[in-house]
């Protein structure tokens, strides 16, 4: 349905990536054509307001609904996010309900903007020119990363009179985004600042999604939940149900896309997907989210490095609300990635945004350490935050983090990650050692990017390190890319020089060394290829299995493979050692009849039937001729199904192949 000319708005359809929810065609259905047959025209938009704490962000807000507002010297400093409504005129005649988003500017809120700066919005980003600490660079790529090209204007307050030298040019090559750059002096009434207001409606008033039509007992719905707003905090599932049902909803289902809708829009918050907040509606997202950053901005927690128990809790969340939800702001937080319960410490919890900056002492064993990195155009500083918070359980000693930097265990094994301490051409380094240093460093690698695909505009390299002689035993090896890599082996080049040692490293080892691949079960596993990236620690057409489950679908049984091989041995180019020959012996036939296929394949085209049964064919005669081949191919049909075997060689004659394979077993 997407990129289809029809008003179905983009929440509506659910987020590109298929892994996290695909949504639900009957319920886009009833959407569109309700829409059709009783439609409320949607006329409602996000102005959100950003930069450094004291820039005018708050004064800035106040003078767009109220020119005469009269600026306050002892203006406090925003803590958290406001919400201001503003009623301005469409040039359709209709009244445009804009929400002005006040953000504070104080560096521990930036956790939180992946889940605030949103696409179909105007930004503002002010701009303070006595202080001239704004990061332009920053602001304008986060906006860029999370809003899908959205509008910004950058307003420079001139506190009393003061200017300050932006280069245009150059912000303007990178960000297309950008719309003009205005002065005004917030503390005044003139001109200046008319213009800007005019210039923030008219953006406004452009966006696409204006005018489209939504099902009116969808619109009464969000004005009902408004109005309640207006006195409850929150209300719970069933109460929000009922509801529906006297605003014209009879399906449950429609009744909860409804909500995710409205969730999606930053109207209110619903998070249907987690265990403990799946049964409340949040009406005021504001409410919740600067409840939460009292517990960040809190002076004693602070100072303990984002430690904290529930005692802290409960005297911080200690009155109406707040101390009835505990639980919920508490799973809110966790679901936002700010904080974790210390394992084996029940009630104590951590804020890795607070951690303190110095590393931990500690021992680390530099030989043959297996090492990657990640290099960022732009990494958002959420990212690494998260990451401690996705993988906390593993944390060494819980003692090893701290704020750019965690050593995992997992028995004898440690990985030991740390990232630059910028954002702007930045890199994670992954750094592993023990005996099963490659499955732990590929866990560790598909955690950082799962995080970072999130962002569906991130830029990123995945390094992978040499493993000539020279460079396995060196902590800054030479490094290739993975996507180069790839290129290689599709264009059948197997071997790139190493620019250290100059020698000819094989180019499937070099993935084979450092990543276990993953098997696709339909769910998450194969997330890389399903978000649009390709990831050497993804799904990836097998030539060595490190872990590899086969389900025999006839039979019942599984067949558990477990070795751990690498370099030249996974590549193929040596002779494999024969620990595990029966369960080796199954990894191999796999491998080498997709390398079979593909090298039959170059002369037939094997997206009709007839190339494929042709390919298929004549891979069934070559095995044929190879007693060794043939015996392992024989084992292989014992042990899984026709449809285990075809997923795992990945091949369009593969089916045929099989097929015709099976023969071997009844000939004897």
């Amino acid at each position: 349905m997407r990129g289809n000319p029809i008003p179905i708005p983009p929440e509506m359809l659910g987020p590109r990536e298929l892994y996290r929810d695909p949504g639900d065609l009957q319920t886009v259905f009833n959407f569109y054509f309700n829409a059709q047959r009783n439609d409320e025209p949607f006329y409602e938009s996000k102005l959100l307001i950003v930069g450094e704490g004291g820039a005018g962000k708050t004064t800035l807000a106040n003078k767009l609904k109220n020119a005469e507002f009269a600026l306050r010297k002892d203006e406090e400093t925003t803590e958290g996010i406001d919400i201001l409504p503003w009623d301005i005129d469409h040039p359709s005649g209709n009244d445009l309900r804009v929400n002005i988003w006040d953000f504070g500017g104080q560096e521990i809120y930036h956790s939180t903007h992946q889940f605030f700066l949103t696409k179909r919005s105007v930004y503002v980003l002010v701009a303070d020119d006595r202080r001239e600490d704004t990061d332009f660079y920053y602001w304008l790529s986060i906006i860029k990363l999370l809003s899908d090209e959205s509008p910004v204007i950058i307003l420079k307050n001139e506190k009393q009179g003061r200017q300050c030298a932006i280069d245009e040019r150059s912000l303007r090559s990178e960000f297309t985004n950008l719309r003009p750059i205005l002065t005004a002096d917030l503390a005044e009434n003139n001109d200046k600042l008319k213009k800007l207001s005019r210039t923030i409606q008219n953006e406004l008033c452009q966006l696409d999604h204006l005018g489209d039509p939504i099902p009116a007992h969808w619109g009464s719905i969000r004005a009902v939940l408004e109005n309640i707003s207006g006195s409850r905090n929150y209300i719970d599932l069933r109460e929000y149900f009922d509801y529906c049902r006297g605003n014209g909803f009879s399906d449950e289902k429609e009744m909860l896309a409804a909500s995710q809708f409205l969730h999606d829009l930053g109207i209110c918050l619903h998070f249907q997907k987690v265990k403990g907040l799946r049964k409340v509606l949040i009406l005021k997202p504001t409410w919740a989210t600067n409840s939460v950053y009292k517990i960040l901005d809190n002076k004693a927690v602070r100072a303990n490095y984002g430690r904290f128990t529930d005692e802290t809790l409960e005297e911080i969340w200690d009155e109406g609300d707040a101390a009835q939800m505990r639980d919920e702001l508490l799973l809110l937080m966790m679901e936002f990635g700010l904080c974790y319960e210390i394992p084996r410490n029940p009630g104590q919890y951590i804020s890795p945004q607070l951690l303190g900056k110095e590393r931990p002492a500690y021992d680390w064993d530099d030989t043959h350490n297996l090492i990657l990195r990640y290099e960022y155009n732009f990494k958002p500083k959420s990212i690494f935050p998260q990451f401690v918070v996705a993988t906390h359980e593993e944390i060494e000693n819980q003692s090893l983090v701290w704020k750019h930097g965690v050593v995992l265990r997992d028995g004898n094994t440690r990985v030991e990650i740390v990232e630059e301490d910028r954002y702007h051409k930045a890199e994670i380094k992954i750094r592993a050692t023990g005996t099963n240093k490659r499955g732990l460093l590929s866990s560790v690698a598909r955690e950082i990017e799962k995080l970072s695909n999130t962002y569906d505009r991130i830029e990123y390299k995945t390094l992978i390190p040499c493993n000539c002689p020279q460079c396995k035993t060196s902590q800054t090896p030479h490094t290739y890319e993975w996507n180069n890599l790839q290129r290689r082996l599709q264009n059948r080049r197997y071997e790139v020089e190493c620019e250290i040692s100059y020698d000819q490293v094989n180019v499937r080892s070099l993935i084979d060394d450092i990543a276990v691949p993953m098997v696709g079960d339909g769910d998450r596993a194969d997330f890389a290829e399903r978000g649009g990236r390709s990831s050497p620690f993804g799904t990836r057409d097998v030539y060595y299995i490190d872990k590899q489950i086969i389900q025999n679908q006839d039979m019942g049984n599984t067949i558990n493979q477990r070795h751990s091989g690498s370099g030249d041995n996974v590549a193929g180019d040596k002779n494999v050692n024969t620990y595990n020959s029966n369960q080796q012996d199954l990894a191999d036939a796999a491998r080498q009849i997709k390398e079979l296929l593909d090298q039959l394949s170059s002369d037939y085209d094997t997206s009709t039937p007839t190339g494929q049964m042709m390919v298929g064919a004549k891979a069934v005669e070559e095995v044929e001729k190879n007693p060794t081949l043939k015996k392992r191919v024989i084992g292989l049909l014992k042990g899984a199904s026709t449809t285990a075997i075809t997923e795992l060689i990945k091949h369009p004659a593969a089916k045929i192949f099989v097929e015709g394979a099976k023969g071997f077993m009844d000939a004897k």
